[in-house]
């Protein structure tokens, strides 16, 4: 419990941090699954929508599930060209630190695990490289702090502690972002914190399910939506036409990221039909179900990918505009 009271007043001041969205048109929100299939951006969106109907502003949901910051780097110049935003919440590194380096020690001071293990200097140089290609593009950055993992030791929740993904790798996520937004005239806001303290103070209702912990719930969604926002925020009566937005944008994001796992050498269509065949024949269990099921819509779609997202993209822009609607 001593780690986590170190925590929350190492990084409360950073809490206290409201976000000035006026003179922003369109916001993306770029990140893994926890953008992918969360809800902050809703919110957000709703927000806007609901506090300043007269000024219009999209927020765009660019996440994909399994996105490391590489991953990021890959198709930042494509989201630029496709979105055209005039400010980037950046929300990232629990992929990076989940398929990376496994710790031996859980609490080693940030100097010492900086030094031993690669992963945080890596992290922190793409990362970097990220934030630049933005500068370079006259974009502004956000940088939100990574989520805290659920270590509960409640003994109702079947999914294992991942070794690696424990508070003190995090910890040092949050070091390398703040620091790294200082130096490159990014802002850092510290949504850690307030879901940590929700993550606590609730364990014995088990606030992200009995099967995950790494994925924030839909409530503690709301909980980053508050603190990037800085208000006491309750959605109000848009909130029904935000969620279509929402639904349009995650189905988006799912074709997005069948495109996005196919490997550079495989250049034509039939290339990454084969790719994902014979990706999906090496599954096993309920990967190989899901996937196998999956795989005629993949395939389809990559025969066709724009035949999917062109009506998507425009049942967004109605989306969009039906928000603002009087």
């Amino acid at each position: 419990m001593k780690k986590y009271i170190f925590l929350s007043t190492f990084f409360v001041a950073l809490s206290l941090f409201a976000y000035d969205f006026s003179p922003y048109k369109k916001i993306v929100c770029f990140g893994d699954s926890i953008t992918h299939g969360g809800y902050y951006h809703m919110y957000l969106q709703e927000y806007l929508a609901e506090s300043d109907p007269s000024h219009p502003r999209e927020v765009v949901n660019k996440g994909i599930s399994g996105d490391t910051v590489p991953k990021l780097l890959k198709r930042a110049d494509r989201m630029l060209k496709q979105e055209k935003p005039d400010l980037v919440l950046i929300m990232i590194g629990t992929n990076d630190l989940q398929f990376t380096t496994r710790f031996a020690e859980k609490d080693l001071p940030f100097d010492a695990a900086y030094r031993k293990y690669p992963v945080f200097k890596r992290f922190e140089k793409e990362l970097g490289e990220l934030v630049d290609i933005f500068n370079k593009a006259k974009v502004k950055v956000v940088i939100l702090a990574t989520p805290p993992y659920n270590e509960s030791a409640n003994p109702e929740i079947k999914a294992k502690v991942r070794p690696n993904m424990n508070t003190s790798g995090v910890r040092n996520l949050l070091v390398i972002e703040k620091r790294l937004a200082g130096a490159k005239g990014a802002e850092f806001i510290d949504i850690y914190t307030p879901v940590l303290k929700n993550l606590l103070e609730c364990d014995a209702e088990f606030p992200r399910g009995k099967t995950d912990r790494v994925h924030p719930s839909k409530k503690e969604h709301l909980i980053i939506a508050r603190a990037v926002i800085g208000k006491a925020y309750t959605p109000g009566a848009k909130e029904k036409k935000a969620m279509q937005c929402w639904d349009i944008q995650r189905q988006i994001q799912g074709i997005e990221a069948y495109c996005s796992r196919i490997p550079d050498s495989c250049k034509t269509v039939e290339e990454q039909i084969r790719f994902y065949k014979n990706w999906v024949a090496q599954l096993k269990g309920n990967d190989f179900k899901y996937w196998n099921k999956m795989l005629p819509v993949i395939i389809a779609t990559l025969k066709d990918p724009d035949a999917k997202l062109t009506p998507l993209y425009q049942k967004r822009d109605t989306a969009f505009k039906k928000l603002y609607q009087k």
